[in-house]
């Protein structure tokens, strides 16, 4: 079951959601900057809402259609009716 904050995210999704993670063998956190910006700026750029696996609290220049969180309940998020697949 998601977290109360992370269904609403969720449900307010009207275009869909991506969920973005390199697994737990590479932390997103450690990305060289120049690859994080593009990221961001792809992201920025989609209608959608991104979900992504970021190690730290905070994401620098992160997009308002953006949600970062150390941990995602994966098998909740990919079971979700707003993931895109």
């Amino acid at each position: 079951m998601c977290p109360q904050d992370l269904q609403k995210f969720l449900d307010e999704a009207t275009d869909g959601v991506i969920y973005f993670s390199l697994g737990t063998n590479v932390f997103s956190n450690q990305m060289p900057e120049e690859k994080r910006r593009i990221f961001i700026e792809a992201f920025s750029e989609l209608p959608q809402k991104v979900l992504w696996k970021w190690e730290s609290d905070t994401l620098p220049g992160k997009p308002p259609n953006v949600r970062v969180s150390k941990w995602i309940p994966q098998q909740d998020i990919l079971g979700n009716d707003a993931i895109q697949y």
